[in-house]
């Protein structure tokens, strides 16, 4: 995420925020930057995410009857999706009615993990490609003959990227690429205080 600072910050007290930082969410990295406009998370184009089946959804959708049935088909839906020119699918929106999109050019890669228990797929999306489709909506779509909520599907996301004249990137690495970002230097106010967590520079776009 992006954290919008009045002056420039040493890492040190950026870091110490994971003392009071709620359990679960956690400062692993950082880097300094300058934004005209867009914010880093505005060119993150690309997300990959695994996507689980609870305990209890395999209990739902089994009834007690053979686990091995559900990722048989989601096997074969996973198949039919990556060979597929499109994949509609209806998106449900509340109060209103629902619209169908073609959920196949925003998926880059789609395939299961692990046996039948615990069951989980991996996917990898472009954010903002025509027909993206949340990835709990999407995993779904693949199981046609089982009717569920989705959001009883558990959804992590594993890592963002940033694609950029055929690379990609993740959005710390983005940050060091001249052809994106023009590094700039950052100085303390106090050029006697001089903290070498400053790393010495930002970066601004170009």
């Amino acid at each position: 995420f992006d954290l919008e600072l009045a002056q420039p910050c040493p890492w040190p007290p950026i870091e110490a925020m994971n003392e009071i930082l709620p359990e679960g969410i956690r400062i692993t990295a950082g880097r300094a930057f300058s934004r005209p406009t867009e914010s880093l998370m505005a060119v993150i184009t690309r997300a990959d995410y695994v996507v689980r089946f609870t305990d209890y959804l395999m209990d739902l959708l089994s009834r007690g009857e053979n686990v091995h049935r559900i990722r048989q088909e989601l096997e074969q839906g996973a198949a039919a999706f990556r060979e597929a020119a499109e994949w509609p699918v209806t998106k449900q929106a509340h109060g209103q009615k629902g619209k169908t999109v073609n959920a196949r050019p925003a998926v880059i890669e789609i395939a299961l993990e692990g046996g039948p228990h615990p069951l989980r797929a991996r996917l990898s999306s472009r954010l903002h490609a025509p027909g993206y489709l949340r990835p709990d909506v999407l995993l779904k779509s693949l199981l046609r003959s089982f009717e569920f909520d989705p959001r009883l599907l558990q959804v992590h996301r594993e890592a963002m990227w940033v694609e950029r004249g055929g690379s990609v990137l993740s959005p710390m690495d983005a940050l060091e690429e001249s052809s994106f970002w023009r590094p700039v230097p950052v100085f303390p106010a106090d050029p006697d205080a001089a903290d070498p967590a400053y790393g010495g520079e930002c970066a601004e776009k170009s």
